[in-house]
C-alpha cells in the first residue's frame, strides 16, 4: 500500500515545497535564513544517521529512539510526509511488528531521501 504522501514525494515532478514546508520553517526560525539552512543541514545528516538504525537489526529502544529523534526533526523542518511515515514506523516498532517497519520501510527510506534532497537545495527551489 502506498501512502498519499509517498505518491507526493515520490512524484518526480514536484517541487521541494511538498517536501518541505518552507513557510512553516520560516515561521520556526523568524525567517532567520542561517538558521533555517543550519535546521536543514542538521535534518539531512539525521536522515543519513538514523534510517540505517530505524531499518537495521538494532535492539528495539535504539530504533525506536531514532525513529523519535527523526520524526522530531522532520516535524522541525516542516517534513510533514517523513514525519507521517517515521511516526508510522515508530508504532510499528512499539508494538513488535518488525515485519511491518520491513516493508514500510520501503515506502519510508524515498520519501526521507527525497526531502534530504529538497533540504539540501534549500529555500533557493523552494
Amino acid at each position: 500500500m502506498i501512502s498519499a504522501a509517498l505518491d507526493v514525494s515520490m512524484d518526480l515532478a514536484s517541487t521541494d515545497s511538498t517536501l518541505i514546508d518552507f513557510d512553516y520553517l520560516a515561521q520556526q526560525t523568524f525567517s532567520d535564513r542561517m538558521l533555517e539552512r543550519d535546521l536543514l543541514e542538521l535534518f539531512v545528516r539525521q536522515c543519513g544517521a538514523l534510517l540505517p538504525v530505524i531499518a537495521g537489526p538494532n535492539p528495539v529502544d535504539e530504533r525506536l529512539f531514532a525513529a523519535h529523534t527523526l520524526k522530531g526533526s522532520a516535524r522541525a523542518v516542516g517534513a510533514w510526509g517523513l514525519a507521517m511515515l517515521v511516526e508510522r514506523a515508530e508504532a510499528l516498532l512499539q508494538s513488535g511488528d518488525a515485519d511491518g517497519v520491513a516493508n514500510l520501510m520501503i515506502e519510508l527510506v524515498p520519501v526521507a531521501k527525497a526531502a534530504q534532497a529538497a533540504a539540501a537545495r534549500g529555500r533557493a527551489s523552494g
